[in-house]
């Protein structure tokens, strides 16, 4: 099966409400967009600014909420991992220009927020990792 490469997919941040205003938590949503199935390798997704000069943000890999591994995306199907950060409302960070580094290349982040609210990623993020199911992968 051949890995999903980045046309093949939309990338998604769902901001979640973390009940601070200093701690960002979302999950980032890959959706295959084409019309067969791909294969989203184990691991991490690299979230970054700049679009095709991707520039990828500090971030710590984590195994949350378990080692990754392997999914086989089918047409319309999505993968999920959770993403936290440090935030703030004078600290400048970026919410706009984000995407996702792919097989060297970029697919740009739809960031949604807990209604309007985008929290802005100030400094450094910290990456769950790509799972086929939405079950525990939210950061708390």
């Amino acid at each position: 099966m051949p890995t999903c490469m980045a046309a093949e997919l939309r990338a998604d941040l769902q901001v979640q409400n973390s009940n601070s205003e200093e701690k960002g938590i979302g999950m980032l949503i890959l959706t295959n967009r084409s019309d067969h199935r791909c294969l989203i390798p184990a691991g991490w997704a690299p979230i970054g600014a700049g679009g095709p000069n991707f520039t990828p943000l500090p971030a710590t890999r984590v195994n949350y909420p378990g080692r990754g591994r392997a999914i086989a995306l089918r047409a319309g199907s999505s993968a999920f991992a959770g993403l936290k950060w440090h935030t703030g409302p004078d600290c400048g960070g970026v919410t706009s220009g984000l995407g996702v580094a792919w097989n060297s290349s970029w697919i740009p982040l739809t960031y949604s927020g807990d209604g309007d609210h985008k929290p802005p990623i100030c400094d450094s993020i910290v990456l769950g990792t790509v799972q086929p199911i939405t079950d525990g992968v939210n950061f708390t």
